[in-house]
């Protein structure tokens, strides 16, 4: 539990600063030509950089943006809301908002980049993984929901997710991966 609170904040925090497959490609959803069988300490340079082009590339098009920008913004504000205690309801609102629509706008990054070498999960288990949590983070109400209660909510509900079953096996294959 500790690692998916981890995981699924590090995947918040990192979302704010920064379909289905198909053919042979990657598995999970997020469409890749790079073959989903072949463990990603396999990948060639080139391989590496189509898989993280694509990733890059769906992680723009849906919920990796909107849900993980949505996240990122309870999650700030959550922690501003702690450091100011006589915020209202409303301007909690307008925080969230404000961050959200400038996640948006900025638009996100992954750290692909960073898997380890001697990462041996497939670029299919990491995919599905990839997407997996970023369901989990989908959990979150929009925004315009946000009072001082349910943003003081927001980390237990994301904290509360469950590790599925392809990101334990990811984790067990890549030790020291970020996601």
């Amino acid at each position: 539990m500790r690692r998916t609170r981890g995981v699924l904040i590090g995947l918040a925090l990192a979302i704010a600063g920064c379909g289905s497959s198909s053919g042979d490609g990657g598995g999970g959803d997020i469409p890749t030509t790079v073959p989903g069988n072949k463990r990603i300490s396999d990948l060639t340079p080139a391989e590496h950089d189509q898989l993280c082009t694509d990733v890059g590339a769906w992680a723009m098009s849906g919920a990796f943006l909107t849900d993980g920008c949505n996240a990122s913004a309870w999650l700030t504000t959550s922690l501003l809301a702690s450091t100011d205690t006589s915020a209202t309801d409303a301007a909690l609102r307008d925080m969230c908002q404000s961050f959200y629509a400038r996640c948006v706008a900025n638009g996100v990054t992954t750290n692909c980049g960073q898997l380890p070498t001697t990462c041996t999960a497939t670029v299919g288990e990491y995919n599905a993984c990839l997407s997996n949590s970023v369901d989990a983070l989908g959990v979150l109400p929009p925004c315009s929901s946000a009072t001082r209660a349910s943003v003081a909510n927001s980390i237990a509900v994301l904290a509360a997710q469950p590790t599925s079953a392809v990101c334990m096996t990811l984790e067990a294959k890549c030790p020291g991966s970020t996601m």
